[in-house]
Protein backbone atom coordinates (compact mmCIF):
# COMPACT_ATOMS: atom_id res chain seq x y z
CA UNK A 1 0.00 0.00 0.00
CA UNK A 2 3.28 2.60 0.72
CA UNK A 3 4.31 1.95 -2.40
CA UNK A 4 0.76 2.86 -4.10
CA UNK A 5 0.62 5.92 -2.42
CA UNK A 6 4.61 6.57 -3.50
CA UNK A 7 3.82 5.59 -7.16
CA UNK A 8 0.39 7.74 -6.97
CA UNK A 9 2.16 10.80 -5.98
CA UNK A 10 5.42 10.62 -7.78
CA UNK A 11 2.52 10.83 -10.86
CA UNK A 12 0.78 14.05 -9.08
CA UNK A 13 4.17 15.50 -9.10
CA UNK A 14 4.69 14.98 -12.30
CA UNK A 15 1.85 16.62 -13.83
CA UNK A 16 2.78 19.86 -11.43
CA UNK A 17 6.04 19.21 -12.99
CA UNK A 18 5.31 19.07 -16.28
CA UNK A 19 2.46 21.97 -15.87
CA UNK A 20 5.43 24.36 -14.19
CA UNK A 21 7.88 23.75 -16.80
CA UNK A 22 5.34 24.80 -19.71
CA UNK A 23 4.50 27.48 -17.59
CA UNK A 24 8.22 28.48 -16.73
CA UNK A 25 8.94 28.75 -20.40
CA UNK A 26 5.95 30.94 -20.76
CA UNK A 27 3.75 28.37 -22.82
CA UNK A 28 0.52 26.91 -21.15
CA UNK A 29 -0.69 23.77 -22.88
CA UNK A 30 -3.27 25.79 -24.66
CA UNK A 31 -0.69 28.15 -25.89
CA UNK A 32 1.46 25.57 -27.27
CA UNK A 33 1.88 25.57 -31.31
CA UNK A 34 0.24 22.40 -32.91
CA UNK A 35 4.52 21.05 -33.43
CA UNK A 36 4.83 21.59 -29.12
CA UNK A 37 2.17 19.53 -28.59
CA UNK A 38 3.68 16.95 -31.13
CA UNK A 39 7.17 17.60 -29.55
CA UNK A 40 5.65 16.99 -26.07
CA UNK A 41 3.82 14.13 -26.76
CA UNK A 42 6.73 12.14 -28.56
CA UNK A 43 8.79 13.32 -25.80
CA UNK A 44 6.68 10.95 -23.15
CA UNK A 45 8.00 8.02 -25.10
CA UNK A 46 11.68 9.30 -22.87
CA UNK A 47 10.50 6.21 -20.08
CA UNK A 48 14.47 6.95 -17.96
CA UNK A 49 13.60 10.78 -17.95
CA UNK A 50 17.23 11.61 -19.35
CA UNK A 51 15.18 14.06 -22.04
CA UNK A 52 16.17 12.15 -24.92
CA UNK A 53 14.49 9.00 -26.74
CA UNK A 54 16.67 6.40 -27.13
CA UNK A 55 16.19 3.77 -30.52
CA UNK A 56 14.75 1.50 -27.88
CA UNK A 57 11.95 3.33 -26.46
CA UNK A 58 11.58 4.48 -29.70
CA UNK A 59 10.63 0.82 -31.01
CA UNK A 60 8.32 0.06 -28.41
CA UNK A 61 5.62 2.94 -29.85
CA UNK A 62 6.71 1.36 -33.59
CA UNK A 63 5.96 -2.11 -32.08
CA UNK A 64 2.60 -1.65 -30.03
CA UNK A 65 1.79 0.32 -33.31
CA UNK A 66 2.46 -1.95 -35.80
CA UNK A 67 0.69 -4.56 -33.09
CA UNK A 68 -2.21 -2.71 -33.65
CA UNK A 69 -2.39 -2.09 -37.31
CA UNK A 70 -1.54 -5.86 -38.19
CA UNK A 71 -4.78 -6.83 -35.52
CA UNK A 72 -6.97 -4.07 -37.88
CA UNK A 73 -6.10 -5.77 -41.23
CA UNK A 74 -6.04 -9.47 -40.04
CA UNK A 75 -10.14 -9.36 -39.86
CA UNK A 76 -10.54 -13.16 -38.99
CA UNK A 77 -8.03 -12.74 -36.36
CA UNK A 78 -5.81 -15.74 -37.36
CA UNK A 79 -2.48 -14.55 -37.30
CA UNK A 80 -2.56 -14.19 -41.19
CA UNK A 81 -3.58 -10.83 -43.56
CA UNK A 82 -4.86 -12.35 -46.87
CA UNK A 83 -5.16 -9.69 -49.78
CA UNK A 84 -8.88 -9.71 -49.21
CA UNK A 85 -8.38 -8.90 -45.61
CA UNK A 86 -5.90 -6.01 -46.99
CA UNK A 87 -8.07 -4.69 -49.75
CA UNK A 88 -11.33 -4.26 -47.12
CA UNK A 89 -9.07 -2.66 -44.51
CA UNK A 90 -7.32 -0.54 -47.22
CA UNK A 91 -10.61 0.62 -48.70
CA UNK A 92 -12.16 1.29 -45.49
CA UNK A 93 -8.82 3.44 -44.60
CA UNK A 94 -9.38 5.26 -47.80
CA UNK A 95 -12.90 6.41 -47.14
CA UNK A 96 -12.26 7.51 -43.80
CA UNK A 97 -9.34 9.35 -44.85
CA UNK A 98 -8.94 10.25 -48.49
CA UNK A 99 -11.96 11.57 -50.42
CA UNK A 100 -11.49 11.65 -53.94
CA UNK A 101 -12.45 14.61 -56.21
CA UNK A 102 -15.17 14.41 -58.45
Amino acid sequence: MRKLRIVALMVLLGAFSTGAAAEKEGTSFRNMTSTDKIVKKFMQLDVDENESISFEEYMVMISERSTERFSQMDGDNDGEVTSEEYRAFWKERMAKYYRLKK
